[in-house]
Parts: structure tokens; C-alpha cells; sequence
């Protein structure tokens, strides 16, 4: 299967919704079972996983059922992927959007200035 990234999104959010629901404080989750609940592969699944373990999303841990450990770069980039796209938009872009503010925010302030003078 080639990247993609919504695909890649989705399995991460599901790995990260399955994780949550674990009792424990670091709680492995089935690689097989998110893709799975994907409609996924094992391969495509087992892809997925290595790209999240490659970004440094997870760890891998061997066994029978091949497991996932998010990490916390993991939750904290899987936290960003929900938010609305105008607030990843700031996350991502925030120094520009803060220029981009300021200048904003200078320019209607010499406008105002120039209006009261003339």
C-alpha cells in the first residue's frame, strides 16, 4: 500500500482510542486489532505500526500478538491531528500567525493614527 496520510491518521487516533480504554498507565494495544477495525491488512497494519515506531509515535513490542506503545510525542501528536483545521493551522504555523496578527493589528493602529490626524 502506498503512504497515506489520512490512512496513517486514522490508524493513529483508533490506536490511541483503544489505548484509552486500557486500565493501565502504559497500555499495549493489538497492532492486528487496530487495522482490523480499519478494514486494514495485517500487512498494511504491520506497515503502519513501523512507520509510527520510525517517526518515534511508538514502540513495538514483540510477541504473539504484535503490540504498539504509544509514546508521548506519540499522544501528543495524535492529540493535534483532532483538533479543527483552522487550530492546527496556529499549531503549526503559530510564529507566522503571530506576525501576521501584529501586522494586522500595526496596521489598523496607523490607519486609526492617520485618520485622526487628517
Amino acid at each position: 500500500m502506498p503512504y497515506s496520510k489520512p490512512l496513517m491518521d486514522r490508524y493513529a487516533m483508533q490506536a490511541q482510542q483503544t489505548a484509552s480504554k486500557a486500565k493501565t498507565f502504559v497500555s499495549p494495544v493489538d497492532v492486528d486489532a487496530v487495522g482490523a477495525e480499519l478494514s486494514l491488512s495485517t500487512e498494511d497494519s504491520r506497515g503502519i505500526a513501523n512507520y509510527m515506531q520510525d517517526i518515534g509515535w511508538a514502540k513495538i513490542l514483540g510477541g504473539s500478538p504484535i503490540q504498539l506503545v504509544l509514546t508521548p510525542l506519540g499522544f501528543e501528536e495524535i492529540a493535534k491531528l483532532k483538533l479543527s483545521p483552522w487550530r492546527r493551522f496556529v499549531v503549526r504555523h503559530w510564529p507566522e500567525f503571530l506576525v501576521a496578527v501584529g501586522a494586522g493589528l500595526l496596521a489598523g493602529l496607523v490607519l486609526w493614527l492617520l485618520n485622526k490626524i487628517f
